[in-house]
């Protein structure tokens, strides 16, 4: 197992969750054995909904049955120190913010997105759509007042809440 030292991002991380209090009824943390990572498990949607997060990015994918349906949500960052501070190379070099500490890009780029999509996103669906034809797999969430077209798994978000 890896020294609380040497996993810097899952204790930024595992900080950030546990002052996230709005999301707690939401999604639940777990420290991965053996990296610097961070498991995301969601109260909604019966175990379809699954994250990982880690020092360049967070993925929440789809899940059924042990297949990956889909990815919900993705966000890559790639870390770079220079005289100015931290900042994400991925970012354009004109709209590139610095920050003062690894830990603060961190939170802004991945922990904070990851906030905006549950709130924007996840917490305004009322169901999450899977679907499989000819071999691929997709998936979608889906708002109240949307119709589905019948040939996908509908599972339920807000009967969980």
């Amino acid at each position: 197992m890896i020294a609380a030292p040497d996993r810097p991002f899952t204790h930024a991380a595992m900080g950030w969750f546990e002052e996230a209090t709005d999301l707690h009824n939401v999604i639940t943390t777990e420290p991965c054995e053996g990296s610097d990572a961070i498991n995301l498990y969601f109260s909604i949607g019966g175990g379809a909904i699954q994250g990982y997060a880690y020092l360049a990015g967070i993925s929440v994918a789809a899940m059924w049955k042990g297949e990956c349906y889909d990815l919900l949500f993705d966000e890559d960052i790639v870390s770079n120190r220079g005289p100015e501070g931290w900042c994400c190379s991925l970012c354009s070099a004109g709209y590139r913010r610095h920050f003062s500490t690894i830990e603060a890009l961190w939170r802004d780029h991945l922990l904070e997105s990851l906030r905006r999509w549950i709130r924007d996103e996840l917490l305004s669906s009322v169901a999450l759509e899977l679907y499989r034809r000819e071999g691929l797999t997709w998936a979608r969430l889906a708002a109240e007042n949307e119709k589905t077209d019948g040939q996908c798994l509908s599972i339920s978000l807000s009967s969980d809440r």
